[in-house]
């Protein structure tokens, strides 16, 4: 009998610990998800996740930034925008991810940033999109309200930060940190791109009460109003000062003047065969284009064309020209007799002098093998 028990009790002995081993690697086995039904939660929507071992950060379209309708880009020196205290400031970010535009968690846009690092304290200004929530830091009270908005265009995620600033502040950097669901991080570096400044802001006349002042201002205006010649057309004013400029792409640093509504100018190239500029279009509504290049970049213009298609409510006043277009327009070329060469003023100037230089140094050595 006491045999007996012995043999029980080394039989539970053997089998407890291979029974134990079995039990947790079962428990293993169905405790790890798989890959193929693995999902996240992005801003309120569902979206199928990338591998845990993605090391890709988000990545900025252009590397560039739109701050009211100016494109700046990372490593090129951009004219600073100017903007006004008490009015929305509209900044624009194009990112997209490698596991999708609707992985990207967490964007923070840095104003009035010294330097091209972030610092992660609690000195720093800025507004922040995190998990399709807006979050603000403001230590020195600049920001006096933001909004945000993100649409998913194809592959790539928009930000639309509209800030109102409070307070001024002189020529600062941007600076732009964006990371997605598995913790990629980068960022965008924009030195000296942005100043605030004061609105200006109309003189108030105070009201004039006496009647023999009065009676002589009246006269007055009215000698003046006989030699005053009003414009036909109230646009030749809008179009001497244009408040918008793009840089030629394929054209060594010129720029084209214009305004635009519903819509904005994201580029501008030169076609050579049919002696055009070519700018392309973001038009979410129906809108006027008003551009004006300089006759040493375009002359003679005399037609222009939406997505190739002639254009019917356009009007062209030397090199003033003046467009309405649907929304949804992607292309808007304006034709002329002369367009400026894609070689560039610089380019061909380096290419003339590197022929003069050649020049001279042949005939230089043609006088000396004849001495």
């Amino acid at each position: 009998m006491m045999m007996c028990d012995n043999m029980n009790d080394n039989f539970f002995k053997n089998i407890t610990p291979k029974i134990m081993i079995v039990l947790i690697a079962f428990v293993l086995m169905f405790s790890i998800p798989s890959e193929s039904t693995a999902n996240f939660v992005i801003g309120g929507g569902t979206g199928s996740g990338g591998s845990a071992s993605d090391f890709s950060a988000p990545f900025f379209v252009d590397n560039s930034i739109t701050i009211d309708q100016n494109i700046l880009v990372e490593d090129v020196q951009n004219i600073p925008v100017t903007a006004f205290s008490g009015k929305p400031v509209e900044f624009i970010v194009l990112a997209s991810d490698n596991t999708g535009a609707e992985n990207i968690t967490h964007l923070d846009l840095f104003l009035n940033h010294d330097g091209d690092k972030v610092l992660n304290n609690l000195k720093e200004t800025y507004v922040s999109f995190s998990y399709d929530e807006l979050f603000i830091q403001n230590p020195y009270d600049i920001i006096e309200s933001a909004t945000l908005d993100t649409v998913i265009i194809g592959d790539n995620k928009e930000f639309i930060f509209n800030v109102v600033f409070a307070e001024n502040f002189d020529s600062s950097n941007v600076l732009i940190r964006s990371w997605d669901l598995f913790g990629n991080g980068s960022t965008l570096y924009l030195p000296n791109s942005l100043k605030v400044i004061d609105a200006v802001q109309n003189e108030i006349i105070s009201p004039i009460s006496d009647p023999e002042v009065i009676d002589t201002v009246k006269d007055v205006n009215e000698d003046i109003s006989d030699e005053i010649i009003l414009s036909e057309n109230p646009l030749d004013e809008l179009k001497s000062v244009l408040p918008f400029s793009i840089m030629i792409g394929n054209a060594d640093g010129t720029v084209i003047p214009y305004d635009i509504t519903g819509g904005m100018v994201t580029a501008a190239v030169i076609n050579l065969d049919d002696n055009s500029i070519i700018l392309s279009l973001d038009a979410f509504d129906d809108g006027t284009l008003i551009v004006s290049p300089s006759k040493s970049t375009q002359d003679g213009i005399f037609m222009v064309l939406i997505d190739g298609e002639q254009a019917n409510d356009v009007e062209i006043d030397g090199n003033d020209v003046t467009v309405s277009f649907p929304a949804g327009t992607d292309t808007i070329e304006v034709i002329g007799t002369f367009v400026i060469p894609e070689f560039g003023t610089i380019a061909m100037m380096i290419l003339i002098i590197s022929i003069v230089s050649v020049i001279a140094i042949s005939s230089k050595s043609r006088l000396s093998l004849r001495v």
